[in-house]
């Protein structure tokens, strides 16, 4: 074994919060601290050994605050660096953003054909995870770097990480050693001419100690400063915290759903759901596919977002789907506004495909297409029945059952109109799906559904294709241009639904009357097809609703 030891400085590098100082404190201790560990204020320096080929490494590791304040003491030792771990939040998508910067902030000030090691960290966290391990492993490739997974908390890959990178560093160090004894040799370097480098060496390497320690004293001041300012951030942060909650309290103590007849699931009810995973979000919260004896789905709203009037809307959401009880409704089974340590959460019927992604992924017969228009069209028929317009009906809001039914959902900006109001003012929904009347921020009413129904006609025709409609000339009230492939029913049906003036498009009512009557028209259909058809149409015809 070789005994001697070989020394390297090592940096890691990153943007702020992203658990650089975790990491450094697990690597070092071998264990994630019980307690939160603060940022750095400037610089934490830290030895490290590990093992190679019977060899000793030895790196001073230098944890480096990313603020902008101490940048210049971070740049100062980016040049005195073997190596670089480059860390960012699996969590954080800023953190990611960034590591081009830092790319570019190792290329110009550290040492040419440097080493370096990308970390993506806090791989525990799965369920906030914002970069996938392909994005993250596109990313590595493309900057010819080596890519870990870590997480503080298990101790994933981090000696891992550090061990390649002794390995990166040893070899780059072989490479640099191999030249200098082919000098050596080549010009018969005298030992007293090696005495000498290493006399230069020592001097260099003192007076760099001596420049770092004048640096230090000039930044103690900027230091003690920032150590203030991080005491004061934290008082603050809990303050807000602490509103935050008291806030979040307060408005559920205020807002009540309005029947009793609700399903109301308190804490350990909604607890009893085991999460699956992830299967869609946006910024009013996130819906999960959860286990309880079978599949269900969960909406859950953001906490951070609530306030009085979101969590009206989202009550509202669930009275209004618990109200319709329809096969091609999706269904509600319960409602959690109980504790503030659990999100608003809506318990919802679970179905694992919606109309846009059967339609890219073209595995859906004429057959299907037509029994799958008369459904949406009953299913609205029943909205409008009890006075509710959808106001954002399009592919994505219309899910597919396992036993192949039509599932309408997300209510979330849905109105329900009493008996004295008729219209209703303001742009609402998804624009390629709205009507001219909404999109120009006019009185509409129910009849902006029927429109956004023609949209989805097209769409479901066209297998996954939206009008090119321009703005100019919806308001000069041109007729969409429509395939030639389309029956003549299926133009005369879209261009009805997609009338500007909306007095004159159908109801629902006539809606699914026409295509009752004209189903074999929708699309070509054979002989077979169309008595299968039939058939369907039928079976279908008994699990609807007498209303």
């Amino acid at each position: 074994m070789d005994n001697t030891s070989h020394f390297y400085d090592i940096v890691i590098a990153g943007e702020t919060s992203i658990g650089k100082s975790e990491i450094l404190h697990r690597l070092v201790n071998g264990k994630s601290s019980i307690f939160s560990i603060p940022g750095t204020v400037s610089v934490d320096s830290k030895t490290y050994v590990c093992q190679l080929d019977q060899r000793n490494i030895q790196f001073l590791i230098r944890d480096i605050s990313a603020q902008e304040r101490c940048r210049p003491v971070l740049e100062y030792f980016f040049p005195l660096a073997a190596g670089f771990v480059l860390a960012f939040d699996l969590t954080n998508r800023n953190s990611f953003s960034e590591l081009t910067c830092w790319l570019d902030r190792i290329k110009s000030k550290g040492p040419p054909n440097v080493c370096v090691v990308l970390v993506g960290n806090k791989s525990d966290l799965v369920d906030h995870r914002e970069i996938s391990r392909t994005e993250a492993e596109e990313f590595a490739q493309q900057h010819h770097l080596t890519y870990f997974e870590t997480s503080v908390k298990t101790g994933e890959n981090i000696q891992k990480a550090f061990q390649i990178l002794a390995r990166m560093v040893w070899e780059a160090t072989k490479i640099e050693s191999f030249g200098i004894e082919q000098l050596k040799s080549e010009f018969k370097i005298s030992k007293q001419r090696v005495v000498e480098l290493q006399e230069r060496l020592d001097k260099e390497r003192k007076q760099r100690d001596e420049e770092l320690r004048k640096q230090i004293e000039v930044f103690q001041p900027t230091i003690s400063e920032l150590q203030k300012q991080l005491i004061q951030e934290k008082k603050q942060h809990e303050l807000e915290m602490k509103k935050l909650q008291d806030d979040y309290e307060r408005q559920l103590h205020q807002t009540k759903p309005k029947s009793t007849e609700l399903q109301l699931l308190d804490e350990n009810e909604i607890k009893e759901y085991e999460r699956v995973e992830n299967v869609g979000s946006g910024g009013g919260g996130s819906v999960f596919k959860v286990y309880k004896r079978q599949y269900f789905a969960i909406k859950e709203m953001k906490i951070q977002n609530a306030n009085t009037s979101t969590l009206k809307s989202f009550i509202r959401e669930y009275e209004i789907m618990n109200s319709l009880d329809h096969p091609n409704i999706l269904k509600t089974y319960g409602l959690h506004i109980s504790s503030t340590t659990i999100p608003p959460s809506i318990v919802l019927e679970y179905c694992p495909n919606h109309l846009g992604e059967a339609i890219k992924q073209s595995f859906l017969s004429n057959e299907d297409l037509v029994l799958y228009i008369y459904q949406i069209a009953e299913g609205m028929k029943f909205i409008h029945s009890h006075n509710v317009i959808h106001r954002d009906l399009k592919p994505s809001n219309i899910l597919i059952s396992d036993d192949g039914l039509i599932k309408i959902c997300d209510f979330g900006i849905s109105k329900v109109m009493s008996v004295e109001e008729q219209t209703m003012t303001g742009g609402i929904g998804t624009q390629k799906y709205m009507a001219p009347e909404v999109l120009n921020e006019e009185d509409y009413n129910e009849k902006a559904d029927v429109y956004s129904f023609g949209v989805v006609l097209y769409y479901i025709l066209t297998r996954g294709q939206v009008p090119n409609i321009k703005l100019a000339d919806l308001f000069q009230r041109k007729k969409v241009e429509l395939p030639s492939s389309f029956t003549d029913f299926s133009k005369t049906l879209i261009n009805q639904c997609m009338e500007y003036d909306s007095s004159t498009r159908p109801s629902f009512q006539s809606i699914v009357e026409q295509i009752d009557n004209n189903h074999y028209n929708l699309v070509p259909l054979n002989e077979t097809e169309l008595s299968n058809v039939r058939k369907s149409i039928q079976e279908y015809k008994t699990q609807i609703p007498s209303y």
